[in-house]
């Protein structure tokens, strides 16, 4: 109908009833991000209420995120936008996992734009990424998680 207008729908990835930013896209708003765990229900959830199974993932997504970093920083600092790619999306899972949602859709930016092989967005998304992995990292270790044993 002339001038009707949709409202955005809150999901998973915009709890606040605001649109996500869509594929490809990181915030620019200037808006607050959902809290760094913002999916822990969710992924409390997929393990069937298992606290513990949960909190020994958190343990390995800490022990194994510097490494994930490193390769990473390794495959953007190459312009291998393939390494890229696989990295982020192994980060995207990571996070999704462990209910770091913020972190997760970050990741995911990363990874569609290696895909897609645009690297002049590369930095942008890498600066949220690692402002988003720094968040999650310092609220699993304020809530007391510690990394996994090697």
């Amino acid at each position: 109908a002339k001038g009707s207008r949709t409202k955005a729908r809150p999901t998973a990835a915009s709890p606040r009833g605001k649109a996500a930013p869509g594929k490809g896209e990181t915030r620019t708003d200037g808006a607050a991000e959902p809290a760094f765990d913002a999916g822990r229900d969710e992924a409390l959830a997929n393990l069937g209420g298992d606290e513990a199974l949960y909190a020994r993932l958190i343990s390995v997504f800490l022990r194994d995120t510097p490494g994930d970093r490193a390769r990473l920083a390794a495959a953007l600092d190459a312009s291998d936008a393939a390494g890229t790619a696989l990295v982020a999306h192994s980060l995207k899972g990571n996070a999704g996992v462990v209910g770091a949602t913020t972190t997760a859709d970050r990741a995911r930016d990363l990874e569609h734009a290696a895909r897609a092989g645009e690297t002049a967005r590369f930095a942008a998304c890498r600066r949220a990424l690692d402002k988003a992995l720094d968040a999650a990292l310092a609220g699993f270790a304020a809530k007391g998680h510690e990394p996994a044993a090697p």
